[in-house]
């Protein structure tokens, strides 16, 4: 059954599209590994749109070794990567 609701905004939103949107995001893959950058942006993104609770549960995800590896910067990468984001205009 599909119900709707409206939101502050006055937007209709249907409930069953939602769930339905969040079963395909979860069978999404996951990429094998992360930067501590990559982790933390998406913590913060996940905090701001969804709230603590699940940031803290997807943060708690991305740290299990089982499903990501975590991969720390090191300065020479950092170093790195801005000589060769300086050098090219085109990439972002």
């Amino acid at each position: 059954r599909r119900t709707s609701t409206a939101s502050a905004s006055g937007e209709l939103s249907s409930r069953s599209s939602t769930r339905s949107r969040a079963r395909r995001s979860r069978s999404l893959p996951i990429p094998r590994a992360f930067s501590t950058y990559v982790f933390d942006e998406t913590v913060t993104l996940t905090q701001a749109r969804l709230g603590h609770r699940r940031a803290v549960a997807v943060g708690r995800t991305l740290l299990d070794p089982a499903i990501v590896d975590l991969l720390r910067v090191t300065p020479v990468d950092e170093r790195t990567a801005w000589a060769l984001f300086e050098r090219r205009p085109d990439k972002s």
